[in-house]
């Protein structure tokens, strides 16, 4: 992978790590970021330092790949997510942060760190959280066990169905699009799915 003057969106969490500490910045910087209460605390605490211009766009992940590609760069930084990551990387467009970590990471925990061919191209910053609910009282009136396997799972709303206690035994809480989308795929391939065949084919 050839040097890149683009800075990865990982280093968001070095540079607001420096916040916290006694900091100057003299070089200007721009970031672009998803536009969610996290980049804005994050991005906040950046400016702190000074000549940090922040864009908070919903629809960033649209426009990284145009935008870091030109020259010169519109930003200095992104935020990414694993799939933002990939047409990214495919464009060559980030750079190592092992140099930055050295100087200013010193506070980050090594398991943040996202590393691609032994370098740290991205800090994670924080993580998306699932939560899997269910109704204590049809379980115990049907005498089923709280599930513990996504076997258990299956075989418990088979149990509820059948026995037509509530119309639906399996339900989501989500937004339609994207999201309902990451949720397939992460079950899925967590239940061995595969999108590709070994030569590549679907």
């Amino acid at each position: 992978m050839k040097p890149r003057h683009i800075l990865l969106a990982g280093a968001m969490a070095v540079a607001a790590n420096m916040a916290f500490a006694d900091c100057t910045n003299t070089v200007p910087v721009k970031t672009i970021s998803n536009a969610f209460p996290a980049y804005e605390i994050m991005t906040g605490v950046m400016a702190g330092c000074g000549n940090v211009e922040s864009e908070l766009d919903k629809d960033h992940r649209l426009k990284i790949v145009d935008a870091f590609s030109a020259n010169p760069s519109l930003y200095s930084m992104t935020s990414l997510t694993n799939s933002t990551s990939v047409p990214m990387i495919d464009a060559d467009l980030l750079r190592p942060l092992d140099d930055l970590i050295a100087m200013h990471g010193a506070d980050l925990n090594p398991h943040q760190f996202i590393e691609i061919d032994g370098k740290t191209m991205a800090i994670a910053a924080f993580a998306n959280t699932q939560h899997l609910m269910y109704r204590e009282d049809i379980l115990s009136d049907l005498g089923i066990a709280v599930p513990t396997t996504w076997d258990e799972y299956i075989a418990a709303a088979e149990k509820i169905q059948a026995a037509g206690v509530v119309d639906y035994p399996i339900g989501h809480y989500m937004k339609d699009g994207w999201n309902l989308a990451f949720v397939f795929v992460n079950h899925f391939l967590g239940e061995g799915g595969e999108f590709f065949n070994a030569d590549w084919t679907l």
